[in-house]
C-alpha cells in the first residue's frame, strides 16, 4: 500500500479525526476553523504508518498553514545542503552521519516544526 492509499485507511481516518477534536477543530497555527483541515506529522520515522504515531506527533493545520509548513521544511533542507557543501561535507558517509544526527534531534522533539 502506498502512502496515499494509507491516508484512506480507516485507522488513519480515526486518528486524524481524534487530532482534529483534540485541537478543537481549528488550525493550531492561525486559529482558522473555516478552511480544510489537515493532520500534520511533526516528524516522520521510517517504517511507521501514518496512524502509528503518538498524538503529540500530530497537529491540526489548515490547508494554507500545512502547505507553508512543508515549503518551510523544503527550504530548510535546501539551506542545510548548501551549508554542508560550503563547509566541505560532500561524501555520502559524512552526509549520512549528519542526517542521522538531524533525524535523532528532530525525532526527539528538539525541532518542533
Amino acid at each position: 500500500m502506498n502512502y496515499r492509499e494509507k491516508l484512506l485507511d480507516p485507522r488513519w481516518q480515526k486518528k486524524r479525526l481524534s487530532i482534529f477534536k483534540r485541537d478543537d477543530w481549528e488550525c493550531v497555527s492561525c486559529g482558522n476553523k473555516d478552511n480544510t483541515l489537515h493532520a500534520h506529522h511533526i516528524f516522520y520515522e521510517a517504517g511507521h504508518d501514518p496512524w502509528d504515531y503518538p498524538d503529540y506527533a500530530l497537529i491540526t493545520l489548515c490547508a494554507e498553514c500545512h502547505e507553508y509548513e512543508h515549503d518551510a521544511l523544503k527550504a530548510s533542507v535546501a539551506s542545510l545542503i548548501k551549508t554542508m557543501a560550503q563547509v566541505g561535507i560532500r561524501t555520502s558517509s559524512e552526509f549520512s552521519y549528519l542526517e542521522s544526527v538531524v533525524r535523532e534531534k528532530f525525532c526527539n522533539g528538539v525541532f518542533n516544526g
